[in-house]
């Protein structure tokens, strides 16, 4: 999937996007995603994996790894998370 289809400014890559809705249960949607890539040119790179977005759940948004990167500004260096979770009362990830 390509969000910005034709841009040489944003570009952006998704693979293995999903989108279920559970009637069985209480109704619950779950948004999937496998890989996400986005990049602003030369000065933003962002990439995430195994992203699950729950909205009507405790746990709202996980994101099993991703990172940040300028190209543009390799002097500020890089960032990492792993297993970021976003819930009700907050946010955390591993150290």
């Amino acid at each position: 999937m390509t969000l910005f289809p034709g841009s040489t400014v944003f570009t952006t890559s998704v693979t293995n996007f999903a989108i279920s809705y559970d009637f069985s249960t209480d109704g619950s949607l779950k948004i999937s995603v496998g890989t996400f890539a986005l990049t602003i040119g030369q000065a933003l790179k962002v990439t995430a994996s195994g992203v699950i977005i729950t909205p009507d759940q405790t746990t709202i948004l996980t994101i099993a790894s991703a990172s940040i990167s300028s190209p543009e500004f390799a002097q500020f260096g890089s960032g990492t998370l792993t297993n970021f979770t976003v819930t009700q009362t907050g946010f955390s990830w591993a150290a």
